[in-house]
């Protein structure tokens, strides 16, 4: 059995990538790591509001996945807000971008650089689109 690690499991593109995972040949065990459960993974860790903040995440991460080391890493936890350079809560919106996207890529890579197996694949890809209906000049979708 292969091991896949999954940041972001629980949201849209998460759970497209897990499905296909678990239907494919090897079979692989599945771990999501997410703010929120995935009913169809082998377990799931959910990740606490503060956990940027906290030291001891990354021990709790491998302790709830029994030390494993993985053959793939898919982080597709994040996010995009839609807020206009003329808003005045751009900076909030960068912030808010960059909590979703670049913290969740650190720590997919710091995870990788301890539990990736040799010639095993990490991924790094994703993105939730927020539309801000108070910016004027763009489409919703």
């Amino acid at each position: 059995m292969k091991n896949l690690l999954i940041i972001g499991g629980s949201g849209q593109l998460g759970k497209i990538i897990l499905s296909t995972f678990k239907t494919k040949s090897p079979k692989w065990n599945t771990f999501n790591l997410d703010f929120r459960e995935n009913n169809e993974t082998e377990k799931n860790f959910i990740i606490k509001e503060n956990w940027k903040l906290n030291p001891e995440i990354i021990p709790q991460i491998q302790t709830c996945f029994d030390n494993s080391t993985y053959d793939c890493i898919v982080n597709v936890a994040g996010g995009w807000q839609m807020e206009g350079l003329k808003s005045k809560n751009i900076l909030i919106s960068t912030e808010e971008m960059m909590n979703m996207n670049f913290y969740s890529s650190i720590l997919a890579a710091h995870l990788a650089s301890q539990y990736l197996k040799k010639k095993s694949l990490l991924v790094l890809t994703g993105a939730f689109m927020v539309y801000k209906q108070n910016n004027p000049g763009i489409n919703s979708y």
